[in-house]
């Protein structure tokens, strides 16, 4: 009777033994599970034996299934805005057959190049043989053009020059002219009537873009840090 107590007893303290064993294993997984298993890198320090000298690395966590999933969707997004880019310039690329077609165009533009070259030395040597035949009158009308136009030339010139001098350029006159003609046309940001150029505008894709790629930069260069260590 009083050993059948004893086994009684003993199995009943087995099982309270097992019972918190199994109690303090799953909250110990608990933990594990919610701050240790969700680590990517744990943070460790590299210490220097000779000056004391000592580098931590970042402790960072697992990315989440949420961020990974966005940031594949952005990735694949711009994938295709570059093959969109690329079947333009595959559209506006010339084959083969046109690259011998302006290959014969490019000689045809030499051999007329040579032409006009040709025709404007023979049209130079008449014109030197008519200067030849000139009278002394002609000459002499053909040296007074040419100075009047010398002279229209240098007046330009000192009009420029007192313009500058008299604190008024032209082409300030011209932008003042233009600020003239376009008063009153821009809007105060508080103004009802503005509206937000198309390449200042925030919503919510574009913010949530720019929130996503950024903590996944962060996270990439603390795994990289990490890394290099």
């Amino acid at each position: 009777m009083l050993f059948d107590r004893n086994e009684a007893n003993i199995a009943e303290t087995k099982k309270e033994v097992a019972w918190r064993i199994e109690f303090h294993t799953v909250a110990l997984n608990k933990l594990k599970f919610k701050y240790y298993d969700v680590l990517e890198f744990e943070k460790f320090t590299v210490k220097s034996i000779k000056n004391g000298s000592y580098v931590t690395t970042f402790r960072v966590q697992k990315m989440s299934e949420f961020l990974q999933k966005n940031i594949e969707s952005f990735k694949q997004m711009l994938e295709n805005e570059i093959i969109g880019k690329d079947a333009d310039a595959d559209d506006d690329f010339i084959d083969d057959g046109s690259k011998d077609d302006n290959k014969v165009d490019n000689e045809r533009q030499k051999e007329k190049e040579k032409a006009a070259a040709l025709a404007a030395k023979q049209k130079a040597a008449q014109q030197a043989a008519l200067n030849a035949k000139k009278s002394e009158g002609e000459k002499k009308r053909e040296q007074r053009k040419l100075e009047r136009e010398d002279r229209k030339r240098l007046i330009e010139k000192f009009e420029k020059q007192e313009a500058m001098h008299s604190g008024e350029d032209p082409e300030d006159r011209k932008e003042i002219d233009i600020a003239k003609a376009t008063f009153g046309d821009f809007k105060l940001k508080i103004s009802p009537d503005y509206t937000v150029p198309e390449n200042q505008r925030v919503n919510f894709a574009k913010k949530r873009q720019q929130m996503v790629l950024l903590e996944g930069s962060i996270h990439k260069l603390k795994v990289d840090f990490n890394q290099k260590i």
